[in-house]
């Protein structure tokens, strides 16, 4: 497997890509103030609000949301996954990608041989198409033209032992052919891997061959009917879609369908339906998810219509949750029993399947659906274990959302308890609810959160974060985890971070944070105005921290109180420290 791409190299290429030159490319920045705006790019509209922040090397479109940093911005615009982007960044500026526990220039020169080897197969495997007649055969059985088994580059592996030496000649290397997953190890030696089977190429999102499917040519028996390439530096299951370069190519598309093989992707584009990708035979995960969300607001999940087929709705659903946020949709489409989208398309044209996928069923009713299967809501016993099972679910959904209110209102009416009930209950073995935060007052009467007065001004200026001055208070992260305020546990991860990695800019900080569930709500503070000017935030910072530790001792003397309070006869030192206790929190 590759290293992880080092997050102080980001950080870096960050500091040195001018955003606002980088986004110029694609859109007609106009400068105002420190700012520069334009029309959005990723929705329509007539009043700019799309804005691009030299100083904090961040965008954000205050109409549908969308922001980030540079890499995000070409993540989001030129459907890049994020480390394309970044190897297309770091070439722009000279640099090589490094991966931790290996140099960058060795990485990058492995990682080509492997890219030029898998090409060199690709083209090998396609170019035996022509001379086997069965395969051909194959393919034209299942109704694809040349035209469609040219664009997904459908191929043939030769029958015969050794036929990768023909591919390679001189070139011919073991080591890296089993690197690869061209070669496979066995009792005598390393053998080809993929033989006498229909192939089909696995790209990514730059259209490089990085893995193949292969499907066993009728008649033949004893293997395994679909056989993948095993994982390798290039390759994961968990994080590739098949057919995502192919749908790349496409425009004008409102929703991408998710399906379960490679044949139902290319079958569909024979009919038209070119909107579609596949897994690989995992279940679906949050990363693809969120390389889906990347390319389209509505994403259609397509499963057979067993009760197979709703467990792995049920699982991709609960996947999806965790990214999803109101602007976007998910809907589940689920086939006739003992069809696949292959057969359904054939048997019905690309335009029945099309129309279908416009009836899907949208996320809120399949999960009332699935999770309510078989219970009298009349019976509480059955609507508290409807709670039980959906609540967690919900509450993955990012706080404020709509959607997410919505779902504990309908939750609240099908079990017969008020919406603000649900929400407040704990979950098993939880304590009680976090007090709510309490406000600090600016200059000019507006409050804000202590928490977010901290957080903000971390974001803006992640050199608050550094060892100093603030620790003079002697108020360490695990005690700002011991805060009951809302966003307590953020605020202490993220000084933890940031003293860790020590970004340079704000949109390093966000990198930081990429796929963590808290990218969401940065991305709206940092798109926030700023709270304070440069010059007070040190002592606005200092100030709310200050604030914050007298509320942990607050809280501390509460607790301790409490405990006294509760227990029966005190003796006189119990009586004594209650006094204290008293006392200490009349002086706060």
């Amino acid at each position: 497997m590759p290293g992880r791409i080092p997050p102080a190299f980001i950080d870096g290429l960050l500091a040195r890509v001018d955003i606002v030159n980088l986004i110029g490319r694609y859109v007609p920045l106009q400068k105002r103030g420190r700012e520069h705006v334009a029309c959005c790019p990723f929705h329509d509209e007539k009043t700019p609000s799309f804005k691009v922040n030299a100083d904090k090397q961040f965008y954000h479109c205050f109409g549908c949301g969308a922001g980030g940093s540079a890499i995000q911005f070409l993540m989001e615009h030129q459907r890049m996954q994020f480390v394309e982007a970044v190897e297309m960044l770091a070439e722009q500026c000279g640099l090589e990608v490094p991966r931790e526990g290996g140099g960058a220039a060795r990485d990058t020169s492995r990682f080509k041989k492997l890219f030029s080897v898998l090409d060199t197969a690709a083209r090998f495997y396609r170019a035996q198409l022509a001379d086997h007649i069965e395969a051909a055969n194959y393919f034209e059985s299942r109704g694809l033209s040349p035209e469609t088994s040219a664009a997904f580059g459908l191929g043939y592996a030769p029958r015969a032992a050794g036929h990768l030496k023909k591919c390679f000649g001189a070139d011919y290397d073991e080591a890296l052919l089993l690197e690869a997953g061209l070669l496979s190890k066995g009792e005598h030696g390393p053998y080809e891997r993929f033989r006498d089977r229909a192939m089909f190429p696995i790209r990514d999102g730059r259209g490089r061959a990085i893995a193949f499917g292969a499907r066993l040519l009728p008649g033949r028996e004893g293997a395994a009917k679909y056989l993948n390439s095993s994982e390798t530096a290039l390759f994961r299951k968990r994080e590739t879609l098949y057919g995502l370069h192919e749908l790349k190519q496409v425009r004008g598309f409102d929703r991408v369908i998710v399906v379960e093989g490679y044949m139902d992707v290319v079958s569909l584009a024979q009919h038209g339906v070119r909107n579609t990708v596949a897994t690989l035979g995992t279940a679906t995960t949050r990363t693809q998810v969120q390389a889906l969300f990347r390319i389209t607001p509505h994403i259609v999940f397509c499963f057979d219509g067993d009760r197979a087929g709703g467990e792995a709705a049920a699982r991709a659903a609960e996947q999806a949750l965790a990214v999803f946020t109101d602007g976007r949709e998910i809907t589940f489409m689920f086939l006739p029993q003992d069809l696949d989208p292959d057969s359904f398309v054939r048997a019905e044209g690309g335009e029945a399947f099309a129309a279908a996928s416009r009836e899907a069923l949208p996320l809120a009713g399949f999960l009332f659906r699935h999770h309510g299967a078989g219970l009298d809501l009349a019976d509480p016993a059955a609507g508290a274990g409807l709670a039980s099972r959906l609540k967690p679910l919900i509450e993955q959904l990012p706080r404020g959302g709509v959607f997410r209110d919505l779902m504990f209102t309908q939750l609240a009416d099908k079990v017969g308890v008020t919406a603000e009930s649900l929400k407040s209950a704990p979950a098993s073995g939880a304590g009680r609810p976090p007090r709510p935060a309490r406000a600090a007052a600016r200059g000019d009467g507006t409050r804000y959160s202590k928490i977010r007065v901290a957080v903000q001004s971390l974001l803006e200026q992640p050199q608050l974060a550094e060892a100093g001055e603030w620790d003079e208070l002697v108020f360490a992260t695990d005690d700002i985890r011991r805060l009951d305020e809302r966003g307590a546990r953020l605020l202490a991860d993220l000084v933890d971070r940031l003293r860790k990695h020590q970004p340079a800019t704000t949109a390093g900080v966000l990198e930081l944070y990429r796929d963590s569930g808290e990218e969401q709500a940065f991305q709206r503070l940092m798109s926030a105005p700023m709270l304070l000017e440069e010059a007070a935030r040190k002592s606005e910072f200092l100030g709310a921290m200050r604030r914050l530790k007298k509320d942990l001792q607050a809280q501390d003397i509460e607790r301790e109180m409490t405990e006294l309070a509760a227990r029966d006869n005190l003796d006189q030192e119990e009586r004594r420290r209650l006094a204290q206790l008293f006392r200490a929190r009349s002086e706060l």
